[in-house]
């Protein structure tokens, strides 16, 4: 009797382990079909967007941030602009792009025609060629889809791209995300270089928080301007002035030449010199007393600025 009921017991205990091992496989079934169903669905790179971007070069440290600021159309055909800041005004740059969504593509105007900018319409395997906008490695790049999988973010499961580069030198590899786009910086998409490198911080669409850190929590765009006697914590270089000649100061260990472009506060461009390096001195050329910001260019692609006041 007592071997017939523990028997019983047996029994109903393995069948309730294989309704629960059959429950967890249908749970999970439903959970996985669930993402994959809601990969399905597209998620649009241009809406109302921001996104805020971590850069480093050297020891320094600061943020961009990237807005959608409007449309505009260029031969008949409609973009989002896309402004890119820093904290000061002349060193803002704005970016017209469009999204193609039944091809999931996103383009940018350069000038004079589209270039690819991001393909979210990609299989394991695919080979695509997109355009890289960075000084140190500018131009249009191969990359190979490694794998495709899927992350959950603000609006949603979405898929996520691993992709690695033909070129032997710059770049090597980057994650895309279908509808954020590149995890280091939105329009240049990929770091080329040690220094300067990015890092994507958060991403927001349509007032809703989408990826990363809470947006309206981070910093806005530093400020870049210095004194005439101090250098500021994002800005390596100081240019100092005196009756017949600049001087091209630096606290990088770095001799690489910049460029350096003066312009009036109406933001009129009044001189640029090219292939300066810190430690040297070029003449000077202003003539009218007033206050000039300064732009001084690396070639990595980054922007830093100041402001000095000229007394003729």
């Amino acid at each position: 009797m007592d071997l017939f009921y523990n028997s019983n017991i047996l029994i109903e205990s393995k069948k309730r382990s294989i309704l629960n091992t059959s429950l967890l496989v249908l749970l999970l079934g439903l959970f996985q079909n669930l993402g994959i169903s809601q990969t399905s669905v597209y998620h649009p790179f241009l809406n109302e967007s921001y996104w805020n971007v971590n850069v480093t070069f050297f020891n320094l440290n600061n943020y961009y941030s990237y807005t959608t600021i409007g449309d505009t159309t260029i031969n008949n055909i409609g973009y989002k602009k896309i402004i890119k800041q820093n904290g000061n005004p002349i060193l803002d740059t704005i970016y017209c792009l469009r999204e193609e969504i039944p091809n999931k593509v996103v383009l940018m105007w350069n000038g004079n025609a589209d270039i690819p900018l991001y393909n979210f319409n990609l299989n394991l395997g695919d080979m695509i060629y997109m355009f890289i906008n960075s000084s140190v490695c500018t131009g249009v790049y191969g990359f190979q889809v490694s794998y495709i999988d899927s992350v959950l973010l603000g609006f949603g499961y979405t898929k996520r791209f691993y992709l690695t580069s033909n070129n032997q030198a710059y770049p090597s590899s980057l994650y895309l995300i279908e509808g954020v786009g590149s995890i280091e910086e939105p329009i240049s998409i990929i770091s080329c270089s040690i220094d300067p490198s990015y890092s994507l911080v958060c991403n927001s669409q349509n007032g809703v928080q989408i990826y990363g850190n809470n947006c309206s929590q981070m910093p806005p765009p530093n400020s870049v301007q210095n004194s005439a006697s101090t250098i500021n914590t994002f800005n390596p270089y100081l240019l100092s002035v005196n009756q017949n000649q600049f001087t091209l100061q630096s606290n990088l260990n770095d001799q690489t030449p910049i460029s350096i472009e003066f312009f009036d506060l109406t933001g009129r461009s009044i001189s640029k010199i090219n292939d300066v390096k810190p430690g040297s001195s070029f003449p000077n050329s202003l003539q009218n007393t007033g206050v000039y910001l300064i732009k001084l260019t690396h070639p990595s692609g980054l922007h830093f600025s100041q402001k000095i006041y000229w007394s003729n």
